[in-house]
């Protein structure tokens, strides 16, 4: 449905191609066979990156059937949810990346319009506040712009990088800058960057740490990387609480590995940084430590209705910069 809504009323289409197409096709449109007539030009290995100013961009990896929706939007008219940053990742048409949707606006707590925040989405979350100020049922203030700030692609297609930052936690003196690179060997590898938002910051390029490290305050942040999954069965490889934790889901192609590694400035003066990790099911905490949210683990396909989830979360604290790597592995064809 909204593949066929952004054709007909955007002349925009935000996914590739997919038994999603379906309903454009029910209404004859040209565009989606103007869209795979000049998918035909391009290497079947190659990586197609989209990109759509205003709201999006995406990344589609032929190869391995996988594809990535990167939120970074220009607001021009009010946001609906505070998700700057948010990926949703897919795999041989399986969604395994998840936005939770919305659910309701209207149910009694906790459950009124409880989706809409920063920390449900897949992306980072900063002392516990959403990107932007919520100051009504469906009215944000001081919106969270996002920009796209460099882009690599290989000679030959086969690898992209795409790097884009949002200002919405300038207010507590935050950047967020998300790296998101695609290899054609069914990886995919996203980097999250806490660092200095202050003029005086010396930081020149995403991974260049030496040059933040010399602009840290005193002051601790409490990082959270969040990751909504499928309801599917899961495993713990690794979990270091000082280091690394390495998941995997069972597809029903194939086990999926998410490995995820942080590294806080304070590692690098030997203070302990403990990382809490959570997975939580329908609300209720299954593995890690903690409180779990009873809004946690779920996804609303549709309005008004809304089933189980996995939702992973690791949380930090320490001064900047912090860094978090995750890196996802998909199973080979066959």
């Amino acid at each position: 449905m909204v593949q066929a809504a952004a054709l007909t009323f955007l002349d925009e289409q935000p996914f590739p191609d997919g038994p999603w197409d379906e309903l454009a096709f029910w209404f004859g449109s040209k565009k989606i066979e103007h869209k795979q007539a000049v998918a035909q030009d391009v290497s079947p290995e190659a990586i197609i990156l989209n990109e759509y100013p205003e709201s999006h961009l995406t990344m589609h990896d032929q190869a391995s059937s996988t594809w990535a929706c990167l939120r970074a939007a220009r607001y021009q008219s009010r946001p609906a949810h505070a998700d700057q940053l948010h990926i949703d990742l897919w795999w041989r048409e399986h969604n395994v990346a998840l936005d939770a949707g919305t659910y309701s606006y209207n149910a009694p707590p906790p459950w009124d319009n409880a989706l809409i925040h920063t920390e449900m989405h897949n992306t980072v979350t900063i002392n516990g506040i959403d990107q932007m100020m919520q100051a009504g049922r469906f009215l944000w203030l001081d919106w969270a712009q996002a920009e796209i700030i460099d882009k690599k692609i290989d000679p030959d297609g086969k690898r992209v990088e795409v790097i884009a930052h949002h200002q919405g936690y300038h207010a507590i003196g935050v950047m967020h800058q998300r790296s998101i690179t695609c290899e054609s060997s069914n990886k995919w590898i996203i980097k999250d960057e806490l660092i200095s938002s202050k003029k005086n910051s010396t930081y020149t390029a995403l991974g260049d740490k030496s040059s933040s490290l010399q602009n840290n305050s005193n002051q601790s942040y409490k990082a959270r990387l969040h990751w909504l999954l499928p309801d599917w069965s899961w495993e713990v490889i690794s979990n270091d609480q000082n280091q690394e934790s390495e998941f995997r889901i069972r597809s029903p192609l194939g086990w999926i590995n998410i490995q995820i590694g942080t590294e806080p400035a304070t590692k690098l003066n030997s203070e302990h940084n403990e990382l809490v990790v959570q997975l939580v099911r329908a609300g209720e905490l299954i593995h890690g430590s903690g409180t779990a949210s009873p809004v946690a683990g779920w996804i609303s396909p549709t309005y008004g209705y809304k089933i189980p989830a996995l939702s992973l979360a690791f949380e930090i604290e320490s001064r900047l910069p912090i860094f978090f790597t995750t890196i996802w592995e998909f199973p080979q064809p066959g």
